[in-house]
């Protein structure tokens, strides 16, 4: 029976170590207590940062310091107000290796100990970078969108007058006294 369980736990083991390491979203495990400190990352940080795990582990600022100095404030509020925070995914910008700024979605959840102290988060994060590129051009459609029916309706305003104005010239064009001003002046 033992061996039996030995060789499940094994296997499960051996399952979730094969997901977590193939996953192309980044999955960490975040100690906060006693020191802070990244006890596990997936191998998915290289494609995403161009940081491999093993420099994450031998420095536990890297993460800090490649957080956008606009989002620095974000990410400060979000670890300060733990464990409500991880009640919504946090969305900041992170600048990777080649100075290229990237979007990234952060899904975490609390760890706690047998005296329901929180001495850890686990997570996901995701790079939503073409999706905010996307989201910007669709913004830029809608507006695109709004001028054109904005320069629709002022066409319309300045077509209905003029029609009036071009009505009324037909009119004077076929009276005599028109005709013979036009003509004294040599006008068409």
């Amino acid at each position: 029976y033992f061996e039996k369980t030995r060789m499940n736990l094994i296997s499960k083991d051996t399952q979730y170590r094969l997901f977590a390491e193939n996953a192309a979203d980044v999955i960490y495990y975040y100690q906060l207590n006693p020191d802070p400190k990244i006890e596990y990352i997936s191998p998915a940080v290289l494609s995403t940062t161009g940081y491999t795990p093993e420099e994450y582990y031998a420095d536990n600022r890297l993460i800090l310091d490649l957080i956008h100095p606009d989002d620095q404030v974000l990410f400060h509020k979000f670890i300060d107000t733990l464990p409500n925070s991880v009640n919504f995914p946090l969305t900041l910008r992170l600048i990777n290796r080649d100075k290229a700024v990237l979007w990234l979605e952060s899904k975490c959840v609390p760890i706690y100990d047998e005296k329901q102290q929180l001495i850890a988060i686990q997570g996901i994060v995701r790079d939503i970078s073409i999706r905010k590129k996307l989201e910007k051009m669709s913004s830029l459609f809608d507006r695109m969108n709004m001028v054109g029916s904005m320069a629709a309706t002022v066409a319309h305003e300045i077509r209905n007058p003029l029609t009036t104005v071009r009505g009324y010239l037909q009119i004077m064009k076929r009276k005599k006294e028109y005709v013979e001003d036009k003509e004294k002046f040599n006008l068409m």
